[in-house]
């Protein structure tokens, strides 16, 4: 009851006596402590902190930011390492939960992406059956669950244009800000030996360890952008469009300049599959890509050769090899074909791994822990960690059941993103033909048409077609990547559960006016 009593008058509290207290209750604690490094952290802890439960939505802001640059951050806690999204997942949890309890929203909203959710914990939960390790299957269940945390909160608490606009900035920025650290690492040579390509280049990894998660993290945060630009173009004025355009160019620019210098050539597919998805907003788009198409295959038939840059010209070459199949054990592995014989290694010891218990497979999280019993030969010491395909590591530890469920995950979001875009192509003013502008009718429900300009634009960039087109990218992104890498790592799943949340609150119409909390 007195827990419940002070966070109700929490609410009573503005943001500069919470602050204040914060503050106050942090120094008092860092004075305590020799470290330097921990007293800093118990100061921002107490601040975000008191933030967050006064207004959730910063901890979901705080999200964004965290899952480049607080996965890596960890406590331990007994034998488990608790994170600092892992720690800011919980409290922002917990101060929607006291939102509840003091009735700053009225009921709690059960999105319908969290039903096939729902139903793929059920399944990852069904193959710690076989599981050798109770405890790594947890690790995976309990990082889905903050997924659904995230989910649950997001579709709550973001319910306006103002929220929305907040975490699609913030998105953008940390993702940029995680392409300068790679630049700078690359430009300045900063990191192991096993990164150089060639003479002079040092492939970008980031905060992410590797170059591979790092570009995938990266091309999906970029392809959220370019989803943003692409759902918002049409359905308003030219100046509006521009002028959002104008802010999302800059960090878009800056991701993809990361995303290359990590030479991924996953990253590079999933990046053409979000141009192809993006090219789909109508028929002038599917035109040019088409005749772009076209051209590209008629160079590479009449074999046309393209001069590049040798190092890069080699990995291109290397790329289309990825789409044949043979069986390692019969190549000579050589340091050029190295990496991608390893991966092929690494996926057919999956595919054993799968017919040995092709239901429910041999536990959610225990690959590398079974790895060596169906491994190719002279192969066995080489643990990732994952299969290097997530579809493959999905089947051999949970089996069919577990990538179904999967699948009805991934497509159930794609559902929602068609239905939303469909569902809301008529609620904006719509340009058609050069310069001549057309406004249909708008529900009852709907945001009046604003004159051209700031409120305008940002009334076209949070719009739920544009949104429902960038979370549509963002998870095209993810979806080809996963075809060479397993990118739900270093906090990335809560990126996903954070945008679909988003997407949940702009089809459940939660438009609240700018005076209520968030």
């Amino acid at each position: 009851m007195t827990a419940y009593l002070s966070l109700v008058g929490l609410r009573r509290f503005d943001e500069r006596t919470a602050l204040v207290l914060a503050l106050s209750g942090g120094v008092i604690l860092a004075t305590s402590v020799p470290s330097v490094e921990v007293s800093a952290a118990l100061v921002a802890g107490a601040i975000v902190l008191i933030a967050v439960i006064i207004r959730p939505v910063i901890g979901l802001y705080s999200l964004a930011f965290s899952v480049p640059f607080g996965s890596g951050i960890g406590l331990p806690v007994g034998s488990v390492i608790v994170s600092a999204t892992d720690a800011l997942v919980g409290v922002t949890a917990f101060a929607w939960l006291a939102g509840l309890c003091t009735r700053r929203y009225p009921k709690i909203y059960i999105p319908p992406l969290m039903w096939p959710l729902i139903l793929m914990l059920s399944a990852f939960i069904l193959s710690t059956s076989n599981a050798p390790s109770i405890s790594l299957g947890l690790h995976e269940i309990i990082k889905w669950l903050e997924v659904a945390a995230v989910l649950l909160v997001a579709s709550s608490v973001l319910n306006s244009k103002n929220t929305r606009l907040g975490i699609m900035f913030a998105v953008l920025i940390a993702a940029a800000l995680e392409a300068l650290l790679g630049l700078a690492q690359s430009l300045l040579m900063l990191g192991p030996a096993g990164f150089l390509l060639g003479e002079g280049f040092l492939r970008a990894y980031g905060t992410f360890g590797q170059p591979n998660p790092y570009a995938g993290y990266l091309v999906a945060s970029a392809a959220f952008g370019v989803g943003l630009a692409a759902g918002a173009f049409g359905l308003g004025g030219w100046r509006s469009w521009l002028a959002g355009a104008a802010a999302v160019t800059g960090p878009v620019a800056i991701i993809l300049a990361g995303a290359a210098a990590s030479m991924s050539r996953g990253g590079a597919l999933a990046f053409v599959a979000v141009a192809g998805i993006s090219s789909l907003r109508d028929r002038r788009t599917v035109t040019a890509v088409l005749a772009v198409f076209s051209v590209a295959l008629a160079l590479v038939l009449s074999g046309v050769r393209i001069p590049l840059p040798e190092s890069l010209a080699n990995r291109l070459d290397v790329t289309l090899e990825y789409f044949r199949l043979f069986d390692a054990r019969t190549v000579q592995v050589t340091p050029e074909n190295f990496p991608l014989v390893q991966r092929m290694a690494l996926w057919q010891s999956a595919w054993y791994m799968f017919l040995s218990s092709p239901m429910t497979g041999v536990g959610v999280g225990n690959f590398d822990m079974l790895y060596q019993y169906f491994a190719l030969p002279d192969w066995s010491s080489y643990l990732l960690g994952h299969a290097h395909n997530y579809y493959l590591n999905l089947l051999a530890e949970t089996g069919i059941v577990g990538f179904m469920s999967y699948i009805v995950f991934i497509v159930s979001i794609f559902v929602c993103c068609l239905k939303t875009i469909r569902g809301h192509s008529n609620e904006n003013v719509r340009w058609m033909g050069a310069g001549r502008r057309v406004e249909e009718e708008l529900p009852r429900h709907s945001p009046s048409v604003r004159k051209e300009g700031g409120a305008g634009a940002i009334e076209l960039w949070t719009s739920p077609a544009a949104i429902a087109w960038a979370v549509m990218a963002f998870l095209t992104a993810l979806s080809v990547h996963a075809l060479f890498d397993n990118l739900y790592v270093h906090g990335i799943p809560i990126l996903l559960g954070l945008l679909i949340g988003l997407l949940s609150a702009v089809m459940a119409g939660r438009g609240r006016t700018e005076e209520n909390w968030s």
